[in-house]
């Protein structure tokens, strides 16, 4: 099936920012609810692991919720404390200032970054869950090279397929939507008119879904792209998980054989699993509550 590179409503200046935040919201608590990245986020820690990396600078964070499942499923497997850093090119402030009040480990950029053009100060094991498909081929390749570059870990999770029996089983996301619209937080009136009464976040997710199925990259196209960053100083992994057996989650995993990242674990206050935010300048943590 060929890769059509359709329109997303949460892509679209004209798609209300309210409706884009719903969508963001159900998301991030499908992936927690469900264990979408379970499966294949303990590569992730074992890589990071391996290069002495302890910050992941996240990008496309959306909301930022599906992280704190996977950072607690890491600091488990692992038995470390790490650091997270949410950004996005259209960042929800108010959201990540809530997450990281919750958790320490927790900071975000407060500003808009792109994830085709990541800020050198920015360092960290860089990871994309659900957004590599958001760009095309050209721009794809770009983000696997810069990351190859800069000598700095890069993880792609997506859990659509190019594939008609995963593109016909989108057709079920209504209802997925409705059942799980009950348990996400933070609870609101609103959330419940535009899913339940007048029907716009499922219907909007549902054609979300089936293009984001549509631009998904193939096995076969993800090898093309990092063909010619073949290195021995560099390492790259491919692989697909399964969650229950039906959905699933494609990984594609590269990372230097030495780290070149330049953490700090030597900070005292890092070892003990107390994250330094003066490290980073951008890892802020906001004393004042953000609008909204």
């Amino acid at each position: 099936m060929q890769r059509r590179h359709l329109f997303e409503l949460m892509d679209q200046d004209w798609w209300p920012d309210r409706f884009k935040k719903m969508e963001t919201e159900y998301l991030g608590a499908a992936n927690r609810l469900l264990g979408l990245y379970r499966p294949a986020v303990s590569k992730l820690g074992r890589a990071m692991r391996h290069i002495g990396c302890r910050r992941i600078v996240d990008l496309c964070s959306g909301s930022g919720t599906h992280l704190e499942p996977i950072l607690a499923q890491m600091e488990a497997e692992q038995g470390r404390a790490c650091q997270v850093t949410l950004t996005d090119i259209a960042p929800h402030p108010a959201t990540y200032a809530e997450i990281s009040r919750k958790n320490a480990r927790f900071g975000h950029v407060g500003t808009s970054v792109d994830a085709r053009a990541v800020p050198d100060h920015l360092r960290g094991f860089r990871t994309l869950f659900a957004g590599f498909h958001h760009f095309p081929p050209d721009q794809a390749r770009n983000i696997l090279k810069d990351a190859f570059d800069k000598g700095t870990g890069i993880a792609v999770f997506e859990h659509t397929r190019r594939r008609p029996l995963d593109i016909l089983s989108m057709l079920f996301t209504p209802v997925v939507v409705w059942a799980l619209t009950p348990f996400i937080r933070p609870f609101r009136f609103s959330r419940l008119f535009w899913t339940y009464i007048v029907p716009v976040i499922p219907l909007a997710i549902l054609w979300d879904g089936i293009v984001s199925a549509l631009r998904s990259y193939t096995e076969p196209e993800l090898r093309a792209m990092i063909e010619p960053l073949a290195s021995p100083e560099y390492q790259w992994e491919f692989e697909t998980c399964r969650v229950g057996g039906v959905v699933a989650t494609t990984l594609l995993i590269g990372y230097p054989a030495a780290s070149k990242i330049g953490e700090t674990d030597a900070s005292a206050e890092y070892a003990k699993g107390q994250p330094d935010f003066a490290l980073e300048p951008s890892f802020a943590r906001p004393t004042t509550p953000y609008a909204t």
